[in-house]
């Protein structure tokens, strides 16, 4: 009776190797977030003379590759086979230490020759491969108890194998189900019929880049200036942005502009290792290779917003049906998630939808923070444009009460609504078309003139005087608390610079009046008589 063959088959082979590649790529996906083993990556990445997705993947194959060897080495010398071919029921004929060394040795030849398949040939008549011939240590199938284990074992190690295609989720595991997506679109805002039109005015702003129509010198919402000074070095960095102070409810809110977006870069971290991203996204990667293109199409726009709602709403929970829908190469979409997230303040769970607000589209993230100081809750929405390919950042901010979301909601009405996104915003120093937004422009341009530079002091200390004036009359605390503020920030900006020495006596005494309630000054006594 001839020998039994105890040659692993070559299906056994092939499902230990699939399990152990597998187990490599959840390990890589694990890893790569971390700053050291990414550099790595990139530097393997740098060898690959591929470009685009193609390149991509070679070196995220590579990477898996060389990380599955080295595990395979280490349970080699432990086991004498790897862990996926010692759960299939292979084990090696060497034993002892000289036998675990041959074992190692084995996975360090394949490492080598395995894409050379010639090596391999033998295998296909049930016979040890070369390399394994090479480094003496054979593999062979167990028998009795431990054989049949094995083949039980197999389903288990398919299971696992289609499992790992979820692997990318392993990135940055602790956001993974941190975004509530509610990706319904926020209808553009209508102004009320009711509202006096005689009063609007157009009101330009350079900083946020866009012009806006309404009724912004009105007597509910009042603008105020503020800077946020801080120390970088030796340097002195001055960041304006605008404070909202709705009168009506005494809340206030502010509206800053934080660090741009590009959505080139973006898209690229989403093309990345998916070699289907040409042909799921067509007309926007058509687009964002255009670099002297600055506006998407139609088309383009709905391929980022799909693009987008993919990323953010991609989770453990829809993993299976985004497979199916959109490849196994999820990659790309958890690392795009991750730089939206990363546009975040972390602290408060996000939720996100679309808005539009005057003519151009915004990607917004909401969020709800607790001040554990003061035991108070701030509103908080991060803007994104979408419509151009890169554009600036929006963070608009509120006290989370019930007066404050009334606030947020009828400020956005007037004050967005018909907002011209990207326009150029020409400046006009007549005394009648400056404006709160004009105060943000042009008080710290050092290309003014002196005629120019006299008529925005003149502005800023009538305009300081009206508000003052109003909040005294009507007993406005808060909005007298940030006039001050206001004022002193501008003080603080402006002191260093000799042509505003007269604008600055002028808010000293402008403070002084407003802090000590000199109605006089205000002409408050004589307007009652």
């Amino acid at each position: 009776m001839p020998p039994i063959n105890r040659n692993p088959s070559l299906t056994a082979r092939v499902l230990a190797y699939a399990g152990d590649f597998s187990f490599g790529q959840l390990v890589f996906h694990g890893l790569i977030s971390v700053s050291h083993i990414r550099v790595l990556f990139e530097s393997l990445r740098a060898l690959v003379p591929m470009s685009g997705s193609g390149g991509d993947s070679i070196a995220t194959i590579l990477a898996i590759f060389t990380l599955t060897t080295i595990i395979r080495f280490y349970t080699s010398l432990f086991l004498g086979v790897s862990f996926f071919q010692w759960l299939v029921g292979m084990s090696t004929g060497a034993s002892g230490l000289t036998g675990r060394l041959c074992s190692g040795a084995r996975v360090g030849i394949e490492f080598l020759l395995l894409p050379f398949l010639i090596f391999m040939l033998p295998v296909l008549g049930h016979k040890p491969s070369l390399i394994e011939r090479l480094s003496t240590a054979l593999l062979k199938k167990n028998k009795g108890f431990r054989g049949v284990m094995g083949v039980m074992a197999r389903p288990l190690v398919i299971i696992f194998i289609f499992l790992s295609l979820f692997a990318p989720l392993l990135r940055n595991l602790a956001i993974i189900e941190g975004v509530n997506v509610e990706f319904s679109e926020i209808s553009k805002a209508k102004i009320d019929n009711e509202v006096d039109f005689s009063k609007f005015r157009f009101f330009p702003s350079v900083f946020f880049n866009f012009t806006t129509f309404g009724d912004l010198e009105g007597d509910r919402f009042i603008l105020l200036p503020q800077y946020e000074v801080t120390k970088e070095g030796d340097k002195t960095k001055v960041k304006p942005y605008l404070g909202i102070f709705d009168s009506r409810n005494e809340s206030l809110g502010f509206l800053k502009k934080e660090s741009r977006v590009d959505w080139r870069k973006l898209a690229e971290i989403a093309r990345r290792g998916n070699p289907f991203f040409y042909s799921s996204y067509p007309f926007l990667a058509g687009e964002l290779n255009q670099l002297q293109l600055k506006s998407l199409s139609e088309r383009a726009l709905i391929e980022l917003e799909e693009l987008i709602i993919n990323s953010l709403e991609l989770s453990f929970g829809n993993v299976t049906k985004h497979v199916m829908e959109h490849g196994p190469f999820l990659g790309g979409y958890v690392d795009l998630r991750q730089a939206l997230i990363g546009l975040l303040d972390v602290g408060a769970t996000p939720r996100s939808d679309t808005v539009n607000l005057g003519d151009r589209k915004f990607l917004r993230f909401r969020q709800l923070f607790e001040e554990v100081t003061t035991i108070e809750k701030k509103y908080r929405e991060i803007l994104i444009p979408l419509s151009e390919t890169t554009g600036d950042i929006l963070r608009y901010e509120w006290d989370a009460t019930l007066d404050a979301a009334i606030s947020r909601r009828d400020f956005a009405s007037s004050f967005f609504a018909q907002a011209k996104w990207g326009e150029p915003a020409e400046q006009s120093f007549k005394s009648d078309d400056l404006s709160a937004l004009s105060l943000i422009d042009l008080l710290l341009d050092q290309s003014l003139d002196a005629k120019q530079r006299g008529a925005i002091q003149e502005f800023a200390y009538r305009w300081f005087f009206e508000k003052s004036r109003f909040a005294l009359m009507n007993d406005k605390k808060p909005l007298i608390a940030w006039l001050n503020i206001s004022m002193n920030r501008i003080y603080l900006v402006t002191q260093s610079r000799s042509f505003y020495e007269k604008l600055g006596k002028m808010f000293l005494m402008l403070r002084h009046a407003l802090k000590v309630g000199d109605k006089e000054f205000f002409n408050l006594e004589a307007s009652r008589e």
